[in-house]
């Protein structure tokens, strides 16, 4: 796998929010404890009426963060001008990323999303990987991939967890998806020419090897599990990026953002839309929960479904 760090931002907020968050169980126990040995008298009423305040809003949080914010999914419609897309015309791309589907009770609701899509009517749905995080419930998140090209084309790339369950990719073909493993998709819609260029975790550096060939009229959009290559596709002209990956941070702080990405370019692109030199770019921050020993909590980093209008810039304007 592409090797990932952490950034001085996403280890000091890292370290903060530790603090903040054991510190005072830690001192109201050893006080509790020094008192009951004799060793120390309790705290007046005041301090110890802040103790049981900060407790229980600690707990308030970890229990909005496990039982309501995982399935409080935001839908965020964003426009973006591109000279490329002729006058009048506006297409509406939707992003998915980082689904990591298990099955559990407490899994986002996919007929929610569902009827965000339904409404929504986009041209294209663009998922950015992460799909399970249990290859057994391959088999119930089919149900819901299947439903995805029968409300607009669908393409999709791989993601770090994907590796895992490369089983249930080959089963796309056969939904209706196109999985793009470092390769290109042209489409024709409205009368614009679009191209898909999908890569996996280890080619974004050769992203130019892909582009070659397409024509320079087309409008580019490059696919890519990390947010790393934002920059060098700037670079090569890519009209829009996407990714996922970084979940928006998951556990994040008000007015601070994500504690912890796992991506090289750190907090820099952790979530939202961001102008990289010429080109857009947009960090997902998914639907799902990371797999594995990870809490099965969100904090301040609500799950997303993300409608993108491309439009000519004389329509954006209006």
């Amino acid at each position: 796998m592409p090797q990932t760090i952490l950034s001085w931002q996403e280890i000091i907020g890292f370290l903060f929010f530790i603090v903040a968050v054991i510190s005072p169980p830690v001192l109201i126990c050893s006080r509790f404890l020094a008192w009951k040995l004799g060793r120390a008298s309790l705290p007046s009423r005041l301090v110890l009426t802040l103790w049981v305040g900060f407790l229980l809003l600690e707990m308030a949080c970890i229990l909005e963060g496990y039982y309501l914010e995982p399935h409080w999914i935001e839908l965020v419609t964003e426009r973006l001008p591109m000279a490329k897309i002729k006058a009048g015309t506006t297409l509406r791309l939707i992003h998915l990323s980082d689904t990591h589907f298990e099955g559990r009770p407490l899994d986002w609701s996919r007929a929610e999303v569902l009827d965000m899509l339904e409404q929504a009517r986009p041209d294209v749905i663009c998922l950015t990987g992460d799909y399970l995080n249990d290859r057994s419930a391959g088999p119930e998140f089919s149900k819901f991939l299947a439903r995805l090209p029968k409300i607009a084309t669908t393409v999709a790339i791989e993601g770090n967890w994907d590796y895992r369950t490369p089983e249930f990719l080959n089963t796309f073909p056969d939904l209706g998806i196109t999985l793009l493993h470092n390769e290109a998709l042209s489409l024709s819609i409205k009368g614009q020419t679009i191209t898909f260029v999908g890569t996996d975790l280890f080619s974004a550096p050769q992203l130019g090897e892909f582009l070659k060939g397409i024509s320079s009229d087309s409008l580019v959009v490059a696919m890519n599990h990390l947010p790393d290559f934002y920059e060098s596709g700037a670079a090569l002209g890519v009209d829009l990026m996407l990714a996922g990956h970084t979940h928006g941070g998951q556990i994040c702080l008000p007015w601070y953002g994500a504690l912890i990405t796992l991506a090289r370019t750190g907090k820099r692109f952790e979530a939202g839309l961001y102008k990289v030199g010429n080109s857009w770019a947009h960090t997902s921050r998914g639907l799902g929960l990371e797999g594995g020993l990870a809490p099965r909590v969100r904090f301040w980093g609500r799950p997303e479904v993300t409608i993108l209008d491309l439009a000519s810039p004389e329509r954006n304007a209006r």
